[in-house]
């Protein structure tokens, strides 16, 4: 094949076929110019051309881009699929030994209590109660009734001390603990002598919680004691756990559930000794005691104020309104059963 059959062949294939169109298109239009038609046609097919190149580059390199992004993606969900089951390892372990170690104290607490029972101090029949030669029988009842309170109030302490410091650490670590958690706590640190604004919300109390000084100043507390005065204390405590559900605090942290019972004891212990006092103080004797009156609404800022107890501070108002009411009636109806017996003995 000679090098001008090459030529031919290579235009026809190449350009033969747009120039053609071309012509035709030039026919169909009938320019005046029709030489500058056809270039400026063939011009405008060469850009339609280069514009569809272009066009062409860029999907390619769109899906160049896509099939990195995937394999990025890619790379990241295993990276995240790493993470997320280590984390669920850890997850599972921390649990599987929160369970253990729940499950221990439980063990050491029902140990202790077979072990308490068994100790002639926390025996019903082994109360004591000191005779005086002038105690009325009222007087003896109340007394007893305080024994009693400060053996259960000694065999809760006995229990407390079961736990240690690892334990009260186990509670710092609640990360979103129920109301009855934070109710029971917040009473404890009343004990250590915090006050409502500075253990007002969890961060606080976990802040503050240092479980070796928190373990020493909770069994080192004593509700009765006249140099320090308790009394107001003692009354902001048992208002606030009135609020608490034993049940589901038991279920969520044997530790602070031995604290809620702890709390209870040295509340009842509390009212029991202000009974007695308040039977022998009737009975025109001495006593020496801390009277500590609520405080005033109007001098106390709000920050200051536990709103469980605010709240328990309503239902007693209200329980004592309904209290005095019935009382009334009660007393009207006696009234007028005594108005009749005498009239029907005047008759």
């Amino acid at each position: 094949m000679s090098f001008a059959n090459i030529d031919s062949a290579f235009l026809k294939d190449e350009v033969g076929p747009l120039l053609a169109k071309g012509m035709a298109e030039t026919a169909i239009a009938c320019p005046s110019d029709p030489v500058e038609y056809l270039a400026l046609w063939l011009l405008h097919q060469l850009q339609l051309k280069e514009l569809a190149a272009k066009e062409m580059a860029q999907l390619e390199e769109g899906e160049k881009e896509k099939e990195e992004w995937a394999k990025v993606r890619q790379k990241k969900q295993g990276s995240a699929a790493s993470v997320i089951q280590r984390e669920w390892k850890h997850f599972v372990k921390a649990e599987d030994e929160c369970k253990y170690r729940e499950k221990r104290l439980t063990e050491m607490v029902q140990d202790k209590e077979r072990e308490l029972e068994e100790m002639d101090d926390f025996r019903e029949e082994n109360l004591v109660v000191d005779e005086l030669p002038d105690m009325t029988e009222i007087e003896r009842d109340k007394a007893t009734e305080k024994a009693r309170a400060l053996m259960l109030f000694k065999k809760a302490q006995a229990m407390l001390a079961t736990l240690d410091k690892s334990y009260v650490g186990a509670i710092k670590q609640l990360k979103k603990p129920s109301k009855n958690v934070v109710a029971v706590m917040k009473c404890c640190f009343y004990c250590c002598g915090s006050t409502p604004r500075q253990v007002r919300e969890w961060m606080q109390i976990r802040m503050a919680l240092k479980p070796a000084l928190f373990l020493e100043k909770i069994l080192a507390f004593e509700p009765i004691n006249p140099g320090n005065k308790r009394k107001r204390l003692c009354t902001r405590i048992r208002r606030v756990l009135r609020s608490v559900t034993d049940e589901e605090l038991r279920g969520e942290s044997v530790a602070v559930f031995l604290l809620y019972q702890w709390a209870l004891a040295m509340v009842e212990l509390r009212e029991k000794h202000d009974d007695e006092v308040k039977v022998k103080k009737e009975a025109g004797k001495e006593v020496e005691d801390d009277e500590e009156e609520e405080e005033d609404p109007e001098n106390v800022d709000p920050l200051d104020k536990d709103p469980d107890e605010e709240a328990a501070k309503l239902i007693e108002e209200e329980e004592k309104r309904k209290q005095a009411e019935e009382e009334a009636k009660w007393k009207a109806e006696q009234g007028d059963d005594e108005d009749g017996d005498k009239d029907e003995d005047e008759g």
